[in-house]
């Protein structure tokens, strides 16, 4: 082969390689035959703004990231439009009451973490044998510490709301959130809490495409307390070891909120006096699919995953080699709770997914 040749393959392999790096972290999706983009274009921070502000977040719409820990000891409303928050391993902490942040209508908050190597410490109250429990975020203890890594939202109680205090971390009301990657840790209060991590209201809506949302707590829906009109969005992720004392350990479903469950995990959750430590679910519309995996989440009574109130039925899709989903129909605990089987699984045995 010739030098000319050689050097014509060497370059079309540098082109190659860099379209390559260009679309790192975009994934496709399909769920009810529709592609969606999993994950946005991937970002180098070219033309993004540094935030070097240790108290307080963006007043502007526009694109930033981190480059401390950022301690608000009041709630960061997020401005109209759209705000790009990449935590490059750092975090945002909340000190005294109210929720970190606040989407109203018209704004989106899309949270990116470029770390995920950076190591942080947590305590846990409330422990329970699954793991679940309420992290408190630490980086200088010695001893008795867990650990997890990246960026990460801690510290917030919720809104005071009708006498309850909604969305630890999120308060959603009309607005956007779409969670990329970070960790969502330490969030609510203990049977206090509607939604310890967050609270949709009217057209609130949450995606999730990557990241975890962890140890947080509640009186109901440790992870989150669906309600209003919206949607909630997961497609990949973690929601694990989040506690509260009543009903929904992860998700309270309520309101008509669609729910679309695909490639996540939650498990790990507890509810204390239930229904549901997994999923409390009293609406139709929840629709899961690929390789979802929903176990080991408990109540004081024992394992209760999904738990379904009578007359309602969660929606399947095309479920994939690896997917686990504990079901129970609540004081019933017979009967059909599925729809679309037929359509989607026909073939295949329940018993294998459920």
């Amino acid at each position: 082969m010739g030098r000319t040749n050689k050097m014509r393959i060497s370059v079309i392999s540098i082109i190659l390689g860099i379209l390559l790096i260009a679309f790192i972290g975009v994934a496709t999706i399909v769920t009810n035959n529709q592609s969606q983009i999993a994950f946005a274009e991937p970002h180098d921070h070219s033309g993004w703004t540094a935030w070097t502000t240790t108290t307080s977040l963006p007043t502007v719409a526009g694109s930033y990231y981190l480059t401390a820990d950022v301690t608000l000891s009041s709630t960061w409303t997020v401005p109209t439009g759209t705000v790009n928050l990449c935590l490059c391993g750092h975090g945002i902490k909340k000190t005294g009451s109210g929720s970190v942040i606040k989407v109203g209508e018209g704004a989106t908050l899309k949270l990116y973490d470029c770390d995920t190597t950076t190591e942080h410490k947590y305590s846990l109250s409330y422990a329970k044998s699954n793991g679940a429990g309420f992290a408190t975020v630490n980086d200088g203890l010695t001893s008795g510490y867990q650990t997890f890594k990246g960026g990460y939202i801690t510290g917030g109680t919720g809104t005071a709301v009708s006498s309850w205090n909604r969305g630890g971390a999120f308060y959603i009301n009309d607005g956007t959130v779409e969670m990329y990657g970070g960790t969502v840790i330490g969030n609510g209060q203990y049977d206090v809490t509607h939604g310890g991590a967050f609270n949709t209201q009217g057209s609130g809506t949450f995606r999730m495409y990557g990241g975890s949302i962890q140890n947080n707590a509640g009186k109901c829906g440790g992870a989150t307390r669906l309600q209003g009109s919206g949607s909630c969005e997961i497609y990949g992720g973690k929601i694990i070891n989040n506690i509260v004392s009543a009903d929904g350990g992860a998700i309270h479903v309520g309101g008509s909120i669609p729910v679309i469950l695909q490639d996540c995990e939650i498990s790990g959750n507890y509810a204390g006096n239930g229904p549901g430590a997994g999923i409390w679910m009293t609406t139709t519309g929840t629709v899961i699919s690929g390789r979802t995996i929903i176990t080991n989440n408990l109540t004081s009574s024992g394992e209760s995953n999904v738990e379904i109130g009578n007359g309602y039925v969660i929606g399947v899709g095309e479920l994939t080699e690896g997917a686990r989903i504990g079901i129970i129909i609540n004081n019933v605990h017979t009967g059909i709770f599925t729809s679309g089987w037929s359509t989607n699984m026909n073939g295949k045995d329940p018993a294998d997914y459920f």
